[in-house]
């Protein structure tokens, strides 16, 4: 089996934290990916500190045809290979409005 591997830079709109899991999305800037730019993107952590998980929307629905909304992702589901434990996952702490 091949191993295929692409890029892209992502400007992201939505971070959110829960315990172990965190949750990113944006959209792409950069990629080598045809029909990906400016199309939004989602990727989700686990942080077991051992051997972490990533999810990412595209396992769920293509986003070249479908919208991801902003804050989603699919459950994190494949686990890292490389480096095992490399993610870091720290509580978002609201602190006030701005003012």
């Amino acid at each position: 089996m091949g191993k295929e591997e692409f890029t892209a830079f992502v400007r992201v709109d939505c971070l959110s934290t829960g315990g172990p899991v965190a949750t990113v999305t944006g959209i792409v800037e950069e990629t080598d990916v045809p029909g990906l730019w400016k199309k939004r993107v989602g990727v989700s952590v686990y942080d077991d500190g051992k051997r972490d998980r990533l999810g990412y929307s595209w396992l769920v629905s293509s986003p070249l045809t479908d919208e991801v909304p902003p804050c989603n992702a699919a459950a994190p589901h494949e686990k890292v290979v490389r480096g095992g434990g490399d993610f870091r996952v720290l509580p978002w702490i609201y602190d006030g409005m701005a003012g």
